[in-house]
């Protein structure tokens, strides 16, 4: 059962419907319609987990490497770098990472490539990506690390926290 007011409502929209018809000339207006689409990028990524380092055994000779996966989806052609600092216990010269243990230092390196010859960094050492699939594809990238052979340091458990950025 229609109501007093709805009554009302529809018989107004009826006389309009009415006039509509009615009504010889016609009026047009083109409405633009916009949307801005962002360039955005999400990333996680697995810890790059060594193990145990043996400096008297397996690692008095031989590196101990690693690897972890950065995982990042982006908007589709979204071009992003991504960085990664030197931790919380920078080191100069050749190797630019260090695991901390009290006041003992354990030298490491992250790498961009299998062979662990590009340091990955900022600058020109950050890597440079494009989305090409968007957000249906999550791309992962391969973290490389290694510990250098013959470190004398002493026992205990070693940790360093870098931070990976990527800018969009």
């Amino acid at each position: 059962m229609i109501g007093r007011l709805q009554h009302t409502a529809l018989f107004a929209l009826m006389l309009l419907t009415a006039t509509s018809i009615l009504a010889d000339g016609r009026a047009t207006a083109k409405l633009d319609v916009t949307a801005l689409v962002t360039s955005n990028c999400r990333m996680t990524i697995t810890p790059l987990a060594f193990g145990t380092y043996d400096p008297l055994g397996a690692n008095a000779s031989q590196q101990l490497d690693a690897t972890a996966t950065l995982s990042l989806t982006c908007t589709r052609n979204s071009t992003a770098t991504i960085a990664i600092d030197h931790g919380q216990y920078p080191a100069g010269g050749t190797l630019s990472r260090r695991l901390a243990s009290g006041d003992q230092r354990l030298d490491y390196e992250i790498y961009r490539d299998a062979a662990r010859t590009e340091t990955w960094s900022a600058g020109t050492s950050a890597v440079r990506y494009v989305s090409a699939a968007g957000i249906t594809s999550v791309s992962e990238l391969m973290v490389y690390g290694r510990i250098p052979s013959g470190q004398d340091v002493a026992s205990g458990n070693y940790n360093d926290v870098v931070t990976a950025t990527v800018d969009f």
